[in-house]
């Protein structure tokens, strides 16, 4: 007969009572339970097995049996259950059972199997019962912080999977978790301060859960209490409080301000009790709590508690200077460093003590003292005030006012003499002035001073103004003791700008003549735009732009340009082919050639194109300014005019794409360096009319402008440059001027 080896893989046994007995032989050892299964295997019929078990058999292929069966040996009990037994030999296979409620009660294991088909066989299971662990004992809580509770407990057991922890905070209920088997401790952290918890503990395992330790409770720690503040001052309140908790690592402090949220201000170390708030706004409500915290959370909070901080006396004045005005007034001025004062005092001293001779409102930083004694010293002191009190002195100021000023002068009148000049007229009332000082503003800007003249003057010439523009002047004398009143203002407007003409495809621009400032006024330029003196010129035409490649072309039938382009500036022209440019044109446009082409020399009586001298050049550029640029005195205000190395892209570009000075000349800052007429030479103080520079010179011709690859501080209307007349960089072009 043919044999199959099967191995029993699991054994289900569902107890219905209490008792732990064997069920079937009471002879057995304790605790196990031996139970014999005869069979015959016949197929799906059911066998009795044994007197008190029966069995049926049911085949699922030729080497699996499932035999289900019940036990009925016991009255009033029944165990049931499936044995699966498996085909091999000498397979030891687990068995477990279970009671009806699904709680392991055996262990055991099933040897060698052999089932015979038609043969009757028997089975030798042994079964172990399955316990419940002891419950474990002497269970401790202990307090560790307002925020931790520490649990010991005894384990009875040597069966348990883990143990049960039961927690309730006051009255509630339980809660659970568990730890590993073998564990006898545990903390419990992240607690509530100052509240009462009650801990019980039970060991469980496979076949269920022991009785429940002893209880335990313990009562977490307080957070901190008793807050106290304190007003110290108008930028500050001290806070105190009572540490309740043995193991903080410090304690966190909250204010609000009035009805805002709590904000958190600072932290504290261990044990620390006091803590100021500084930086406090005057007069104003605060609000504070405190609470612990270590590693394992906060504390409670503690009491809130509430202080006003005091209402803030004003700060003291400071830098208080005494600037004398005329023999009878000194002007004072001060700094204001406080926001909440209603006022200010001033004091004045008098036969050695001070007296009060004045106040201002909130926010005042002047106040002017008249009717003095000319001649005479004075000693001021200010200091400021609110419904507290009032603030320290500032800093005393000393001066003396002024002896025999002059007289204001009057009639002052303002009369256009053309686009860029007008002449000033006043009436002189004063026969001790040293001289008068004569102030402008354009439009509606402010005044500046713009020139003196000596005693007993009465009229003055301002030259170099914008067209079409008003101008308000006014006028004051002064000697060694100061300054007059001003004169009436007079305002006028300027007459409209030259005019423009193209002659020869080229735009000329007429400027009218006047008197400047030629060199460096500001000061910061190089040593050869020194010294400043003046130069009168006669008018002249001056072409709006730098001469393009494509007008050089027309001219002259080449291109001798680096940078391409029709309305570039030509560039990497020479000197003499310059001024050839300007005989060519000449000859074009129908008018007398300027330049003797033997000796290269000017004729500045004819009435044809040349280059411009160096002072037309720097009169032209400037336009009637005496800033840096003919913008203004900022690299952000040649950035508006000009090319430079600083907007560029080391290229040249296309004329007239930058603003016009207020004459309407393009590209006088930058783009091309552009040649003048004179040889190279230093200035001088001499006033000169229409000057033409040395006769001869250092071998090098005048540049002005700057170019493309300079720098801004190159560009200046007072910079100069020199180089060789045979030069012909990629950086250096020019521009033309003819005498109307």
């Amino acid at each position: 007969m043919q044999r199959i080896f099967l191995i029993l893989l699991m054994f289900l046994v569902c107890l219905s009572c209490n008792e732990r007995k064997n069920p079937i032989s009471s002879d057995s050892e304790e605790g196990f339970v031996v139970i014999q299964a005869t069979f015959v295997q016949t197929g799906a019929a059911k066998i009795a097995i044994a007197p008190t078990v029966r069995a049926d058999i049911t085949f699922y292929n030729s080497e699996n049996v499932q035999i289900a069966y019940s036990d009925m040996s016991v009255s009033g009990r029944v165990v049931s259950g499936t044995v699966k037994i498996k085909a091999g030999s000498g397979i030891r296979a687990e068995m477990h059972c279970y009671d009806g409620s699904g709680n392991l009660t055996y262990t055991g294991s099933a040897y060698d199997i052999t089932i015979i088909k038609g043969e009757t066989n028997t089975v030798y299971i042994t079964l172990t019962p399955k316990q419940a662990p002891a419950a474990p004992s002497n269970l401790q809580a202990e307090t560790i912080s307002f925020s931790e509770i520490k649990l010991t407990w005894k384990d009875n057991s040597t069966s348990e999977q883990g143990f049960i922890i039961g927690k309730k905070e006051g009255t509630g209920s339980f809660t659970y978790l568990s730890v590993d088997a073998g564990v006898t401790t545990y903390s419990d952290t992240w607690l509530k301060s100052d509240t009462q918890y009650t801990f019980r503990v039970q060991a469980y395992n496979s076949a269920g859960n022991s009785a429940y330790s002893n209880e335990s409770s313990a009562h977490t720690q307080p957070g901190p209490s008793n807050l106290q503040t304190e007003t110290i001052s108008y930028s500050e309140i001290k806070l105190t409080w009572k540490d309740n908790s043995k193991n903080e690592q410090g304690f966190r402090i909250e204010r609000k301000e009035g009805s805002w949220s709590y904000i958190e201000i600072g932290i504290v170390g261990t044990d620390v009790t006091t803590y100021s708030a500084t930086g406090l706004k005057s007069d104003t409500l605060y609000t504070f709590r405190v609470r612990a915290y270590s590693t394992n959370g906060n504390s409670e909070y503690s009491n809130e508690s509430s202080a006003r901080t005091q209402y803030q006396p004003p700060a003291a004045p400071s830098n208080l200077q005494a600037v004398t005005i005329s023999y009878s007034e000194i002007k004072l001025n001060w700094t204001d460093n406080s926001s909440n004062e209603q006022g200010f005092i001033i004091e004045q001293m008098e036969e050695g003590s001070f007296v009060e001779i004045g106040t201002v409102g909130a926010g005042v930083t002047t106040y002017s003292v008249t009717g003095l004694t000319a001649d005479t010293q004075y000693t001021f002191r200010v200091l400021s005030f609110n419904t507290l009190g009032t603030s320290t002195y500032s800093n005393e100021s000393i001066t003396r006012t002024l002896t025999d000023i002059p007289d204001s002068p009057s009639n002052l009148q303002a009369v256009a003499i053309s686009y860029s000049e007008i002449e000033l007229t006043w009436t002189d009332n004063s026969t001790n002035e040293k001289g008068f000082r004569i102030e402008r503003k354009e439009n509606s800007g402010d005044f500046i001073e713009i020139g003196t003249v000596n005693a007993n003057a009465t009229s003055y010439s301002v030259n170099g103004l914008k067209a079409n523009t008003q101008y308000t002047f006014q006028v004051r004398a002064f000697n060694k003791n100061g300054l007059s009143g001003y004169s009436n203002e007079s305002f006028t407007k300027t007459q409209t700008g030259g005019v423009l003409t193209v002659i020869s495809g080229i735009s000329m621009l007429y400027i009218h003549g006047g008197t400047f400032q030629m060199g460096d006024i500001s000061g910061n330029g190089w040593y050869n735009e020194q010294p400043v003196h003046t130069v009168t010129l006669s008018s002249f035409e001056m072409s709006i732009t730098e001469v393009t490649q494509g007008q050089f072309e027309t001219v002259m039938g080449r291109k001798p340009s680096s940078w391409k382009g029709s309305t570039f500036p030509v560039d990497s022209v020479r000197w003499y082919v310059a001024m050839s440019f300007c005989n060519k044109l000449s000859d074009q446009a129908g008018l007398e050639k300027c330049y003797n082409e033997s000796t290269w020399l000017c004729d500045f009586n004819k009435n044809g194109f040349r280059l411009p001298t160096e002072a037309e050049w720097e009169y032209a550029c400037r336009a009637g300014t005496t800033t840096v640029y003919n913008t203004g005195d900022n690299e952000s205000d040649l950035s508006r005019a000009g090319w430079y190395d600083g907007n560029s892209g080391l290229d040249t570009h296309s004329v007239g794409r930058k603003t016009p000075n207020s004459w309407g000349l393009f590209d006088m800052h930058g783009n091309v360096c552009e040649w003048c007429n004179d040889w190279y030479g230093s200035y001088t103080y001499d006033s000169q009319i229409d000057p033409t520079g040395p006769s001869t010179g250092s071998g090098n011709k005048i540049l002005r402008g700057g170019c493309y690859c300079n720098s801004a501080g190159a560009c200046t209307s007072a910079c100069r440059s020199e180089t060789n007349p045979s030069e012909e960089h990629q950086s250096i072009g020019f521009r033309v001027v003819r005498r109307p």
